[in-house]
């Protein structure tokens, strides 16, 4: 059910997708040997299975249920799986009664899928705010990819994009060359089923045939990205993803954010601008209620309502948030002590002095700062 909402207005009235679906089957052919006893899921990248980075992923942007469909060593997957099962999101792990292909898995999954839903590529990772293309894919058409500029067309292939629809896929060449490519990232409305039907590959037949009839649309995002399908770029990935976690913390007032949520001015909507700009920067934004108050109670509501604007919050309490200017708390967290960020505007003055605010170049203080400055200072009508 839609929350009542005038922000919602930004994504056309329409929730972001609250499942996702990993495209797990694949053996991975060109990793070789690797793959001999584990899916390429579950490669290890970075000391853990590379889809644990993905369901990460889902738990920080508010995804609360996961298919995994699975075909080469499903039994790897399933057991996987039984070792996650404790910790959100919920996990279902589908097997393909024999090789169906990317589009095909899909259409063998109908029934467990909801209206709308997400789509990753299960070997590939893009550090972007998921929340922010799926607020995209919101706006219009049934079928949405993510893709982003590159380098390196020799071994990607070209998409080709013109006025926010995709026209024209463009085939791997030796020139190489710079352009769009595909992310790995998609939403799907369940009624695109229908022309699935008999398909085997999303990228050789789904796809161009709905691009072909106009009915695919693409959004550009600009983060880091990485495929572990062959060795090499598999290395890499071990390498660097570690270092792909949250890029900053955020703590701010969760009734201040509420109240920004169901009010129409110019302050609200710069608050939330604010807070959106630090989620596309990969700034975990952590909102500080108490127990037992109002803001506590509307939770869940107050927590999709701002998914619908881009914004990935999590709930924190006051003993929580003391806990987070721990040095091993940030740490476990995956967020550098020098990478947190605090602002008068949000987080009521009896909590600051628990912590110390850092300006940090690479995450474009500036822009951030002018945001929450212009929030303090807009009038409220």
């Amino acid at each position: 059910e839609t929350p009542s909402m005038n922000h919602l207005a930004t994504t056309g009235g329409v929730l972001p997708p609250t499942q996702c679906v990993i495209l797990a089957g694949g053996r991975g052919s060109r990793l070789g040997h690797l793959t001999a006893d584990l899916p390429k899921p579950l490669m290890p990248v970075a000391g853990q299975p590379f889809l644990d980075h993905l369901i990460d992923r889902c738990v920080r942007f508010g995804f609360s249920e996961v298919l995994g469909l699975a075909g080469y060593k499903a039994e790897a997957l399933e057991a996987w799986e039984r070792r996650r099962r404790a910790d959100p999101p919920q996990i279902t792990v589908l097997r393909e009664d024999g090789a169906r292909g990317t589009a095909g898995a899909i259409v063998a999954a109908a029934d467990a899928l909801q209206n709308r839903f997400m789509v990753l590529n299960g070997d590939s990772l893009t550090d972007i705010n998921w929340l922010a293309f799926a607020g995209a894919a919101g706006r219009r058409g049934e079928a949405w990819r993510a893709v982003r500029p590159t380098q390196d067309l020799g071994r990607y292939g070209e998409v080709v994009l013109q006025d926010g629809r995709i026209t024209a896929f463009r085939e791997k060449s030796a020139a190489g060359g710079s352009g769009l490519m595909n992310c790995g990232i998609y939403v799907l409305h369940k009624s695109v089923l229908t022309d699935m039907a008999g398909d085997f590959s999303l990228e050789t037949e789904t796809f161009p045939r709905l691009a072909a009839a106009r009915r695919l649309f693409g959004a550009t995002q600009d983060g880091a990205f990485v495929d572990i399908g062959v060795p090499e770029s598999l290395a890499w990935a071990d390498a660097h993803v570690g270092a792909w976690g949250p890029q900053g913390l955020a703590l701010v007032d969760g009734t201040a954010v509420a109240v920004a949520l169901a009010t129409d001015d110019a302050k609200s909507a710069a608050l939330l601008a604010a807070l959106k700009l630090m989620a596309d920067q990969l700034i975990s934004i952590y909102a500080l209620v108490a127990p037992g108050s109002t803001t506590s109670g509307a939770w869940p509501e107050m927590a999709a309502q701002a998914r619908a604007c881009g914004i990935p919050l999590q709930l924190v309490t006051a003993r929580d948030a003391a806990a987070l200017a721990d040095a091993d708390a940030l740490t476990h967290l995956g967020v550098d002590r020098r990478h947190m960020w605090l602002t008068a505007t949000l987080l009521p003055a009896a909590y600051g002095a628990h912590f110390q605010r850092h300006d940090v170049a690479h995450l474009a203080p500036s822009r951030v700062r002018a945001a929450f400055d212009l929030a303090e200072h807009a009038p409220t009508n």
